[in-house]
């Protein structure tokens, strides 16, 4: 079909363990991909692939933004092993509460019976710590260690190939638009020589940037999305969804549906895909860009549509029909336009103004 890089960076990356990831690696070097952003170790997660081709030598850099805590790759030492995982780029978050805010979560934490936590300036609640300020926000840092060491790989990359490609998984949804934390990042990865960031993970579109004349995709969408014929699920999945052991997988498949869409209620469960987001999860695009001496020349962007009536087709990738396609790319340059970025729909694709 195609596809010759795997950026194995992802919040997934070490659902069951390092055996999986392992078996993976196999499969992939049989298969002949080159592959990146999961390895044996935090060094090895975080080393480029490399792609020899007839129009130059490419480099792919792949980490993930938002993941469970058992995900990151460690690093080795003289006396430790190395801990398999993905190549993470982790944030630090902290929460600032106004006067009032503030004496309202002291109350709280007083009626439950978490006196230990309250200092004077800040509080420690539901493993979270609460400072004192002047106003209420909520503020993300991103963690040096982990970006000192993606940029010093992006600048390795940019000395060995002619193209540098970095892969940002991410799961940050506010309002259609990627978190400026993931914006600023995506930013310093140009400034230190990538010339595509491609981004993933929030399972809708989130549009383009064109930033020193390199494109930044945010977030391209689902592109095969077929979660729906997975043959067997561990039985928590059943058990989140309120089923028995006697469940059927496609059981917990339409049960997951319900509670996704808010057609049924259970407590802890929010509704993910209310009202237009359902469809806007069958939504994605390829995009095709022309370079010549690392400068963009030229960016064509197709609609493609993976929304099928049955189960059994649905997630299977198909270029958009006409009006489909029309209203796939007005929505891409909808969510593109906060950059400036200007995306003309013209004989069924969009065509991106540099």
């Amino acid at each position: 079909m195609g596809f010759n890089l795997i950026a194995r960076a992802n919040n997934h990356g070490m659902d069951y363990g390092a055996e999986m990831l392992f078996e993976e690696t196999e499969i992939l070097d049989k298969a002949g991909f080159v592959h990146a952003g999961a390895g044996r170790n935090l060094s090895e997660a975080t080393m480029p692939a490399y792609l020899e081709t007839g129009g130059g030598r490419a480099a792919l850099v792949s980490l993930c933004t938002d993941f469970p805590p058992h995900c990151p790759a460690g690093e080795q030492r003289r006396d430790m092993k190395g801990r398999p995982g993905i190549n993470p780029l982790r944030h630090d978050v902290r929460y600032v509460l106004d006067a009032e805010s503030f004496l309202n979560l002291k109350k709280i934490c007083t009626k439950l019976g978490f006196k230990k936590g309250i200092g004077e300036n800040n509080i420690f609640f539901l493993k979270n710590v609460f400072d004192l300020g002047d106003k209420s926000t909520v503020v993300w840092k991103v963690r040096n260690s982990d970006l000192d060491r993606n940029i010093r790989t992006i600048k390795d990359a940019r000395r060995a190939a002619d193209y540098v490609f970095v892969h940002i998984h991410h799961s940050t949804n506010e309002n259609g638009s990627p978190a400026l934390r993931i914006q600023h990042a995506a930013r310093k990865f140009i400034d230190s020589g990538a010339d595509v960031i491609i981004g993933d993970g929030p399972h809708i579109i989130q549009g383009i940037e064109i930033y020193k004349n390199k494109p930044i995709f945010y977030s391209l969408g689902n592109f095969f999305y077929q979660s729906e014929t997975i043959k067997r699920f561990p039985t928590e999945f059943y058990e989140r969804s309120g089923l028995d052991d006697q469940a059927t997988p496609q059981d917990a498949l339409d049960m997951r549906d319900k509670l996704r869409t808010g057609k049924v209620v259970r407590e802890g469960i929010i509704p993910s895909r209310v009202g237009e987001w359902y469809m806007r999860w069958f939504e994605t695009i390829v995009a095709v860009c022309d370079f010549e001496d690392r400068e963009l020349t030229e960016l064509k962007v197709y609609p493609v549509w993976t929304y099928h009536e049955h189960r059994s087709q649905r997630g299977r990738p198909m270029l958009a029909e006409e009006d489909n396609g029309k209203r796939i790319i007005n929505y891409l340059s909808q969510c593109s336009s906060q950059w400036y970025t200007e995306i003309d729909f013209k004989e069924g694709l969009g065509n991106v103004k540099l």
